[in-house]
């Protein structure tokens, strides 16, 4: 993505998520009682391969509780609407375990993984995922597999 659209186009907005981010994240600030963000690292792969205090991995699969290796951020390339970045992708038929399309004004989140399972979902208002009205991209990434 660097190479093509240049450092200084590439925005970074959300990368690695260790331990102690996730547990500040998951607190709330104590004058607003808001909480400090959301992470979900049970799918989204931003903690990719830390152990909770268990030994298990943070991103699992599901009911199966199979550990999903890999790592994940979400970006943005200035000047370019995030619905077109995501054809760029599969235009360049790129590697990528899963692709989160959250609005063309918003960044993306890609994760890297040994699955490569190719997987875009997309986001109703409330935040439900869906893949309505990104059928041809789940065709395409298809396609790829």
């Amino acid at each position: 993505m660097i190479a093509h659209f240049g450092r200084e186009r590439f925005q970074l907005t959300y990368g690695f998520c260790s331990k102690d981010l996730k547990r500040f994240l998951s607190q709330k600030d104590p004058e607003t009682g808001i909480k400090n963000g959301r992470v979900d690292p049970s799918r989204d792969q931003h903690m990719a391969h830390e152990k909770n205090r268990n030994g298990r991995y943070y991103c699992v699969s599901g009911a199966s509780g199979t550990a999903r290796l890999g790592a994940a951020c979400d970006f943005r390339i200035i000047g370019l609407e995030s619905d077109r970045l995501v054809e760029w992708v599969l235009e360049q038929q790129l590697p990528f375990d899963s692709l989160y399309y959250y609005g063309s004004d918003r960044p993306i989140h890609i994760s890297y993984a040994p699955q490569q399972r190719q997987n875009i979902w997309t986001f109703t208002d409330g935040g439900v995922p869906t893949r309505k009205g990104i059928e041809n991209w789940i065709k395409a990434a298809n396609s790829l597999n």
